[in-house]
């Protein structure tokens, strides 16, 4: 049953989410799907049609400036290319709709500024914080694309935004998945490259066969981890 069923790989993407429908086994084809709302992909695992879902946003929030656990450790994996790893917010922040007020409480009740790379990821973590809750902890991970491909290729590679960085992601993925070449409208090249890598990934984690970084539970009891 397991080799027939299939698995959800989420990331971000300009018109809002690019979700790639896997086997949970590679290899196989693939399934893509952009839609505004994560709800709609959250909808298939409700009903049935998919048995996980990984997706590249932060799930479960520190209450205060400290880092996670799970993010200490996965930058560690990934040197020399730590940086990729973006600061989870503290769930207070995500209260301040302008960079420059989220960024003045940041300083004032954490010693520490906030970059406008995790500001803008502020609308889609919101939105995951309210679908998801600790009865998604079996069955809705964070995942990391880059530690997938660093899992999947045997060492760190170089940046995606890089020529050989793409020549480098398409060469782990294609044995694994049939995807077309271009990506569909309102997503770019590498959201999908990025997707297929947390799809390959929720496999792992539907099979049981995933590592895990981090794990404590944020206030609302969901668990701050990243798997691979």
């Amino acid at each position: 049953m397991i080799g027939r069923t299939r698995v959800a790989g989420v990331d971000g993407c300009p018109s809002g989410w690019i979700a790639v429908i896997a086997p949970v086994r590679p290899p196989g084809d693939v399934e893509i799907i952009v839609t505004s709302r994560f709800a709609d992909v959250l909808a298939l695992l409700d009903a049935g049609e998919i048995v996980a879902i990984g997706v590249d946003m932060p799930i479960g929030l520190p209450p205060d400036g400290r880092a996670r656990r799970a993010d200490v450790d996965v930058r560690r994996a990934l040197r020399p290319r730590s940086a990729v790893v973006f600061p989870t917010p503290a769930r207070p922040l995500l209260a301040h709709d302008s960079y420059e007020e989220a960024n003045r409480q940041a300083k004032l009740a954490y010693g520490r500024g906030l970059s406008r790379q995790t500001f803008n990821l502020f609308p889609k973590i919101r939105e995951l914080d309210v679908l998801l809750g600790p009865q998604h902890a079996g069955t809705v991970a964070e995942i990391h694309p880059e530690l997938a491909f660093t899992r999947l290729a045997g060492h760190v590679l170089s940046s995606k935004h890089t020529a050989a960085g793409r020549v480098d992601r398409l060469g782990v993925l294609r044995p694994l998945f049939g995807f077309p070449d271009r990506p569909p409208r309102g997503a770019r090249s590498d959201d999908l490259l990025d997707a297929l890598a947390v799809a390959w990934s929720a496999g792992r984690f539907a099979r049981d066969e995933h590592e895990t970084f981090g794990g404590d539970p944020d206030e609302d009891g969901r668990p701050m981890r990243i798997v691979v």
